[in-house]
């Protein structure tokens, strides 16, 4: 058994990696065939919904079971769910969709924690970093978010996918490049992640521009 004075999670063996290796790349299957497409995005949010949290739940039980013969399991579920949403989350970030991969955070802590049936135990609440696709590597990592920033992150999310839809779905780097659009690519993740406030010019200058329609006019060339 795990020593009390150790801190990490033990290593996995070869067999576990393949099966977490073979479940991601069925997810990323899933999330491709039936809920995100190269043109309209994450265009079954719901369904994408369903998929990330039964696959969290599998990636926690599949861990779960690797671990349980090295280490007191019930001193560890917070660290093992952690790592299953991470796992998860890295397959969601692969697409680079809205909503960030963060905003999923919050629900598929939920959605384990009713899996087990009871609070998710642990010596140390681990932070949980995920991947941010585009996103710039000095944002720091995502711990615990409140209801009112999560609802937020989704408003921005559904605002940004029907400006997308409305204006023959730019990338983020076209929209936050454009000389129309009233934001730099730091606000820009900063506005998609929740972090900038909704009140700053930026934010309001931005989100009048998605309402409106507009579609990107390219800077021009500097020089």
């Amino acid at each position: 058994m795990l020593l009390p004075s150790q801190s990490e999670l033990p290593p996995k063996s070869l067999a576990t990696l393949n099966v977490l290796t073979t479940k991601r790349a069925r997810l990323g299957t899933e999330l491709s065939m039936h809920c995100i497409s190269d043109r309209k995005g994450c265009y079954d949010l719901a369904r994408a919904k369903d998929y990330l949290r039964s696959y969290a739940c599998s990636f926690f039980d599949l861990l779960k079971e690797a671990y349980s013969h090295e280490i007191h399991i019930w001193e560890w579920e917070v660290s093992i769910a952690e790592e299953a949403i991470q796992i998860t989350l890295a397959c969601w970030s692969n697409f680079n969709v809205d909503p960030p991969a963060e905003a999923w955070i919050e629900t598929l802590r939920s959605t384990i924690a009713q899996h087990v049936g009871h609070p998710l135990r642990g010596r140390t609440q681990k932070s949980l970093e995920v991947p941010q696709g585009e996103a710039p590597s000095v944002s720091p990592p995502i711990t615990t978010r409140s209801s009112e920033v999560q609802e937020e992150i989704w408003r921005r999310a559904k605002l940004l996918s029907e400006y997308k839809t409305a204006t023959g779905n730019p990338s983020n780097k076209k929209i936050y490049q454009a000389q129309n659009s009233g934001i730099h690519k730091p606000e820009f993740y900063r506005w998609r992640n929740g972090r900038l406030p909704t009140d700053s010019k930026t934010a309001k200058t931005f989100e009048a521009f998605l309402r409106a329609k507009k579609r990107p006019i390219p800077r021009a060339p500097a020089g």
